[in-house]
């Protein structure tokens, strides 16, 4: 047998010269670079976009221990507030409203969503009660947490008084502190009340 041949079919037989036409002819593979891993620093920033504001905090709280620092108050505290460090900026805060310092009613704001935003509804409650005996007058943001906090505490009779001493103030609400009175009377269950609110707020809204 040939050995050009297997059984009954022939090899193919290619010349050297046709050999490297094909090799020049066909794409080499092209391989795709190394990824390089990001710095494992940089990593963490981009996953903690907070991670400036928190250590500003802490440098803050060191700074806070001398006294001659000079760091006003109500700049630290809503430093603190808006890094989430509860029990920090409530330990500033009271120790401002206890020598009187505190008057500045951002700040009040500040620890009222805070303490809102940690389920420390109490707290909200004190801190409002704070801010009106400086003589501030709150906006609707502010009262609106105050009656949530009522709420979540179930003192319902209370959050009536507060919507309505404000209202006899003349306090201009947003619609979110209405549907919180509406929402606080249904979960109450006073249907009279309810619908007795619900029918001034429809002729005010009509008006």
């Amino acid at each position: 047998m040939s050995p050009s041949c297997i059984g009954s079919h022939p090899l193919p037989i290619f010349s050297a010269a046709h050999h490297r036409r094909s090799m020049s002819t066909t794409p080499s593979p092209v391989l795709p670079l190394p990824r390089r891993r990001p710095h494992h620093r940089l990593c963490c920033l981009c996953r903690h976009p907070r991670f400036h504001l928190v250590s500003q905090a802490n440098r803050l709280l060191r700074e806070l221990r001398e006294p001659d620092q000079g760091i006003p108050k109500e700049t630290a505290i809503k430093i603190l507030a808006s890094a989430g460090r509860v029990e920090e900026a409530a330990w500033l805060f009271r120790r401002a409203v206890h020598t009187s310092e505190e008057k500045d009613p951002s700040v009040h704001r500040a620890m009222m969503g805070l303490f809102d935003k940690n389920g420390r509804h109490r707290s909200v409650v004190e801190v409002f009660d704070e801010m009106r005996k400086v003589g501030h007058l709150p906006d609707s943001e502010t009262i609106a947490i105050t009656m949530n906090a009522y709420g979540k505490l179930e003192e319902f009779d209370k959050a009536a008084v507060l919507y309505r001493a404000l209202r006899q103030e003349g306090c201009v609400f947003l619609d979110r502190v209405h549907f919180q009175m509406v929402s606080l009377l249904g979960a109450q269950q006073d249907f009279e009340a309810l619908e007795q609110l619900v029918g001034e707020l429809s002729v005010c809204w009509r008006l």
